[in-house]
């Protein structure tokens, strides 16, 4: 179990990795923890796994394992790929949680991923990957994937934004749950991301929420604070779109003139 608060920046090397709570061998498990507040991860290039389990594990074993967690509090993170909860080479079970507050997840390099939740290579493990995002941003990743990657084992992936925006590079392709052994989740909460594709699947939920909203008027005027996703195409659509509109609060006299929602084709809402 590693634990380390600072003040000072962590300086990696290019090219270099950042691992907490990574379990390789058959029979291991690791427990790891990175606490930074008022600093950032810097590098160029680099690899970063909060919760990942390798390597030849028993089917049904449970003494090989992963726990990692990250919170990064007024500070920034850089790296190229960053995995969050992942379960490969038949590896056992996994746990990641990422939660960056005041600060940007920002992709050094060509070609960034954000890999939320994921069981690849036939393992027959289960991983569960949470990010989230609290007055920040997600900059430069080419490829976003949340509890995409099921295959034999199950994988749960969630991102969660909060006051924050994501604006992807090059295709920027947003992939949300799978068809078989996932669940994935997209929280926009006040939030706003723009990506050239999306792939909502079936095991995949985005949930879109209009918070604290407060007119004095007799009617809505003006922009409020909302959650949005614009998008150059929409792929697979087999998943659900939920829009809370519960946040909204209201003065004596207030009223909805209108609401409306637009739908490009293809496009599946519930």
């Amino acid at each position: 179990a590693n634990t380390l608060a600072s003040e000072v920046d962590m300086q990696i090397a290019d090219s270099g990795f950042v691992e907490v709570g990574y379990s390789r061998r058959v029979g291991g498990s690791s427990v790891g923890r990175l606490y930074l507040t008022n600093a950032s991860i810097l590098g160029n290039g680099i690899r970063m796994n909060v919760g990942t389990a390798s390597f030849d594990a028993i089917p049904g074993d449970t003494t090989l394992y992963a726990d990692g967690v990250v919170n990064v509090t007024n500070g920034d993170i850089q790296t190229r790929r960053l995995e969050v909860g992942s379960v490969f080479q038949q590896g056992g079970d996994a746990s990641g949680v990422l939660n960056l507050t005041n600060g940007n997840l920002i992709a050094t390099g060509t070609s960034g991923n954000l890999s939320v939740g994921s069981v690849v290579q036939e393992s027959p493990g289960s991983a569960t990957g949470d990010v989230t995002i609290t007055n920040g941003s997600i900059e430069n990743f080419a490829a976003i994937d949340i509890g995409s990657a099921g295959n034999a084992g199950f994988a749960s992936g969630r991102l969660g934004l909060i006051n924050s925006s994501v604006s992807l590079v090059d295709v920027g392709w947003v992939t949300v749950g799978s068809s078989v052994n996932t669940s994935g989740v997209l929280d926009l909460d006040s939030s706003h991301m723009r990506a050239e594709r999306l792939d909502l699947n079936a095991t995949g939920v985005v949930n879109m929420t209009v918070n604290g909203l407060t007119r004095a008027s007799e009617s809505l005027v003006g922009p409020g604070t909302y959650s949005a996703i614009d998008l150059g195409a929409m792929g697979e659509a087999g998943g659900s779109i939920r829009i809370d509109l519960g946040g909204l609060e209201f003065t004596t006299k207030a009223t909805i003139d209108q609401i409306t929602l637009d739908v490009g084709n293809d496009f599946s809402c519930s």
